[in-house]
Protein backbone atom coordinates (compact mmCIF):
# COMPACT_ATOMS: atom_id res chain seq x y z
CA UNK A 1 0.00 0.00 0.00
CA UNK A 2 1.66 3.52 -0.78
CA UNK A 3 0.43 6.36 0.24
CA UNK A 4 1.47 10.06 -1.15
CA UNK A 5 1.83 12.43 1.55
CA UNK A 6 2.48 15.37 -0.73
CA UNK A 7 3.14 15.66 -4.65
CA UNK A 8 4.42 19.07 -5.95
CA UNK A 9 2.18 20.79 -8.40
CA UNK A 10 5.62 22.71 -10.03
CA UNK A 11 7.05 19.27 -11.81
CA UNK A 12 3.72 18.23 -13.67
CA UNK A 13 3.12 22.20 -14.00
CA UNK A 14 6.67 21.88 -16.35
CA UNK A 15 5.68 18.31 -17.68
CA UNK A 16 2.69 19.98 -19.24
CA UNK A 17 4.43 23.08 -20.51
CA UNK A 18 7.16 20.48 -22.10
CA UNK A 19 4.58 18.72 -23.73
CA UNK A 20 2.32 21.50 -25.28
CA UNK A 21 5.94 22.90 -26.56
CA UNK A 22 6.51 19.52 -28.34
CA UNK A 23 3.44 19.75 -30.21
CA UNK A 24 4.27 21.46 -33.81
CA UNK A 25 1.04 22.55 -35.07
CA UNK A 26 -2.76 23.64 -33.64
CA UNK A 27 -5.19 24.87 -35.82
CA UNK A 28 -8.90 25.83 -33.98
CA UNK A 29 -12.00 26.73 -35.71
CA UNK A 30 -15.05 27.86 -33.18
CA UNK A 31 -18.63 29.19 -34.78
CA UNK A 32 -20.99 30.96 -32.97
CA UNK A 33 -24.42 30.54 -34.07
CA UNK A 34 -25.82 33.07 -31.51
CA UNK A 35 -24.65 34.26 -28.47
CA UNK A 36 -25.44 30.30 -26.46
CA UNK A 37 -24.94 28.37 -29.74
CA UNK A 38 -21.46 27.53 -30.68
CA UNK A 39 -19.60 24.65 -32.76
CA UNK A 40 -15.65 24.32 -32.64
CA UNK A 41 -13.10 21.77 -34.32
CA UNK A 42 -9.56 21.44 -33.29
CA UNK A 43 -6.91 19.49 -35.16
CA UNK A 44 -3.33 19.04 -33.93
CA UNK A 45 -0.42 17.58 -34.70
CA UNK A 46 3.21 16.54 -33.17
CA UNK A 47 5.06 15.97 -36.41
CA UNK A 48 5.09 16.99 -40.28
CA UNK A 49 3.03 13.90 -41.46
CA UNK A 50 -0.79 13.57 -40.67
CA UNK A 51 -1.05 9.90 -38.74
CA UNK A 52 -3.34 8.14 -36.55
CA UNK A 53 -0.03 8.62 -33.81
CA UNK A 54 0.75 12.00 -34.02
CA UNK A 55 -2.33 13.91 -33.94
CA UNK A 56 -5.44 14.72 -32.28
CA UNK A 57 -8.92 15.89 -33.34
CA UNK A 58 -12.05 16.96 -31.37
CA UNK A 59 -15.75 17.51 -33.00
CA UNK A 60 -17.84 19.86 -30.11
CA UNK A 61 -21.39 21.38 -30.02
CA UNK A 62 -22.18 23.82 -26.65
CA UNK A 63 -25.07 25.76 -25.84
CA UNK A 64 -24.69 27.68 -22.87
CA UNK A 65 -26.93 30.46 -20.99
CA UNK A 66 -26.14 32.42 -17.92
CA UNK A 67 -27.86 29.73 -15.27
CA UNK A 68 -26.92 26.72 -17.20
CA UNK A 69 -24.63 24.85 -19.92
CA UNK A 70 -24.13 21.71 -21.97
CA UNK A 71 -21.48 20.52 -24.15
CA UNK A 72 -20.98 17.37 -26.45
CA UNK A 73 -17.87 16.09 -28.04
CA UNK A 74 -16.08 13.93 -30.42
CA UNK A 75 -12.69 13.28 -29.92
CA UNK A 76 -9.77 11.23 -31.51
CA UNK A 77 -6.78 11.34 -29.54
CA UNK A 78 -2.95 9.47 -30.74
CA UNK A 79 -0.84 8.32 -28.78
CA UNK A 80 1.78 11.24 -28.60
CA UNK A 81 -1.37 13.22 -27.58
CA UNK A 82 -2.24 10.73 -24.59
CA UNK A 83 -1.65 12.22 -21.12
CA UNK A 84 0.36 10.97 -18.97
CA UNK A 85 -1.23 9.14 -15.38
CA UNK A 86 0.13 10.80 -12.35
CA UNK A 87 -2.26 8.81 -10.00
CA UNK A 88 0.07 5.30 -8.34
CA UNK A 89 1.95 4.99 -11.66
CA UNK A 90 -0.82 3.21 -13.85
CA UNK A 91 0.00 4.88 -16.77
CA UNK A 92 0.89 1.10 -18.44
CA UNK A 93 -2.80 0.44 -18.22
CA UNK A 94 -4.33 3.90 -19.69
CA UNK A 95 -5.46 3.96 -23.37
CA UNK A 96 -2.79 5.10 -25.60
CA UNK A 97 -4.40 5.71 -28.74
CA UNK A 98 -8.17 5.78 -28.23
CA UNK A 99 -11.23 7.65 -29.20
CA UNK A 100 -14.40 8.80 -27.01
CA UNK A 101 -17.63 10.66 -26.88
CA UNK A 102 -18.22 13.12 -24.19
CA UNK A 103 -21.23 15.65 -22.63
CA UNK A 104 -20.38 18.05 -20.12
CA UNK A 105 -22.73 21.02 -18.53
CA UNK A 106 -23.29 23.60 -15.84
CA UNK A 107 -26.41 24.29 -13.37
CA UNK A 108 -26.35 27.73 -11.39
CA UNK A 109 -28.78 26.45 -8.37
CA UNK A 110 -28.11 30.06 -6.80
CA UNK A 111 -25.79 32.72 -7.24
CA UNK A 112 -24.03 30.83 -4.65
CA UNK A 113 -23.81 27.22 -5.95
CA UNK A 114 -23.02 25.69 -9.14
CA UNK A 115 -22.95 22.26 -10.29
CA UNK A 116 -20.80 21.36 -13.09
CA UNK A 117 -20.33 17.54 -14.20
CA UNK A 118 -19.26 15.38 -17.22
CA UNK A 119 -19.00 11.88 -18.77
CA UNK A 120 -17.02 10.16 -21.55
CA UNK A 121 -17.22 7.13 -23.31
CA UNK A 122 -14.29 5.53 -24.97
CA UNK A 123 -12.29 3.07 -26.53
CA UNK A 124 -8.52 2.39 -27.56
CA UNK A 125 -7.49 1.49 -30.75
CA UNK A 126 -7.75 -1.22 -31.76
CA UNK A 127 -11.64 -1.31 -30.40
CA UNK A 128 -10.84 -4.74 -29.03
CA UNK A 129 -8.52 -3.21 -26.43
CA UNK A 130 -9.76 -1.26 -23.72
CA UNK A 131 -13.49 0.45 -22.86
CA UNK A 132 -13.42 3.15 -20.66
CA UNK A 133 -16.02 5.16 -18.87
CA UNK A 134 -15.20 8.34 -16.64
CA UNK A 135 -17.97 10.41 -14.93
CA UNK A 136 -17.04 13.01 -12.35
CA UNK A 137 -19.26 15.51 -10.90
CA UNK A 138 -18.14 19.27 -8.89
CA UNK A 139 -19.76 21.51 -6.70
CA UNK A 140 -18.67 25.27 -5.98
CA UNK A 141 -20.04 27.66 -3.51
CA UNK A 142 -19.04 30.97 -3.53
CA UNK A 143 -18.47 32.67 0.11
CA UNK A 144 -17.47 35.64 -1.11
CA UNK A 145 -17.35 37.49 -4.61
CA UNK A 146 -13.29 36.51 -4.68
CA UNK A 147 -13.59 33.13 -2.63
CA UNK A 148 -15.06 29.71 -3.27
CA UNK A 149 -15.05 26.58 -2.00
CA UNK A 150 -14.78 23.09 -4.23
CA UNK A 151 -15.76 19.13 -3.33
CA UNK A 152 -15.60 17.13 -6.19
CA UNK A 153 -15.86 13.41 -6.98
CA UNK A 154 -14.13 11.48 -9.82
CA UNK A 155 -14.72 7.88 -11.04
CA UNK A 156 -12.61 5.97 -14.07
CA UNK A 157 -13.45 2.43 -15.28
CA UNK A 158 -10.71 0.72 -17.54
CA UNK A 159 -12.30 -2.21 -18.81
CA UNK A 160 -10.44 -4.90 -20.75
CA UNK A 161 -11.37 -8.06 -22.55
CA UNK A 162 -12.95 -10.48 -20.00
CA UNK A 163 -14.37 -7.95 -17.48
CA UNK A 164 -13.40 -4.66 -15.15
CA UNK A 165 -9.55 -4.44 -15.64
CA UNK A 166 -8.80 -0.93 -13.42
CA UNK A 167 -10.93 1.27 -11.42
CA UNK A 168 -9.30 4.37 -10.17
CA UNK A 169 -11.81 7.06 -7.68
CA UNK A 170 -10.69 10.11 -6.05
CA UNK A 171 -12.40 12.88 -4.13
CA UNK A 172 -11.33 16.20 -3.68
CA UNK A 173 -11.65 19.31 -1.16
CA UNK A 174 -10.80 22.88 -2.12
CA UNK A 175 -10.50 26.42 -1.78
CA UNK A 176 -10.54 28.92 -4.42
CA UNK A 177 -9.29 32.35 -4.68
CA UNK A 178 -10.00 35.06 -7.58
CA UNK A 179 -6.80 37.16 -7.69
CA UNK A 180 -8.32 39.33 -10.38
CA UNK A 181 -7.18 40.50 -14.36
CA UNK A 182 -8.22 36.50 -14.94
CA UNK A 183 -6.46 34.74 -12.30
CA UNK A 184 -7.27 32.17 -9.34
CA UNK A 185 -5.19 30.46 -6.96
CA UNK A 186 -6.28 26.82 -5.96
CA UNK A 187 -5.33 24.94 -2.50
CA UNK A 188 -6.30 21.32 -3.34
CA UNK A 189 -6.76 18.19 -1.31
CA UNK A 190 -7.30 14.90 -3.37
CA UNK A 191 -7.66 11.37 -1.98
CA UNK A 192 -7.67 8.31 -4.03
CA UNK A 193 -7.69 4.47 -4.48
CA UNK A 194 -7.06 2.57 -7.46
CA UNK A 195 -8.30 -0.70 -7.72
CA UNK A 196 -7.99 -4.21 -10.12
CA UNK A 197 -11.15 -5.69 -9.98
CA UNK A 198 -10.02 -7.86 -13.29
CA UNK A 199 -9.06 -11.15 -14.03
CA UNK A 200 -5.35 -9.98 -14.18
CA UNK A 201 -4.89 -9.32 -10.70
CA UNK A 202 -1.58 -7.95 -10.78
CA UNK A 203 -2.11 -4.42 -9.27
CA UNK A 204 -2.69 -4.22 -5.48
CA UNK A 205 -5.38 -1.64 -4.79
CA UNK A 206 -3.74 1.75 -3.66
CA UNK A 207 -4.38 4.19 -1.71
CA UNK A 208 -3.80 7.88 -1.33
CA UNK A 209 -3.71 11.71 -1.10
CA UNK A 210 -1.71 14.40 -2.84
CA UNK A 211 -1.62 18.04 -1.50
CA UNK A 212 -1.23 20.80 -4.47
CA UNK A 213 -1.59 24.15 -5.93
CA UNK A 214 -2.95 25.89 -8.92
CA UNK A 215 -2.52 29.21 -10.80
CA UNK A 216 -4.44 29.25 -13.57
CA UNK A 217 -4.68 32.82 -15.36
CA UNK A 218 -7.06 33.91 -18.36
CA UNK A 219 -5.19 35.97 -21.48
Amino acid sequence: MNLVKLAPAIPLAMSAIAHAQSALSEQQLNLRFSNNLTVGTSLSLTGPVLSNRSSRYDVNLGYNRQSWGLRGSVRRTGEEFAPEDTWFGVSRLMPRNSQDVSVSGYLSVSPQLRLLGGATRGQSLPGDSFDFTNWSTQLEYRFSRNAMGILGFDNLDIEGVGGSLLRRQWATLGFGMDMGQGSMFKLLVQYGEVGNGGPLGSMPANRGHVISGQISVKF
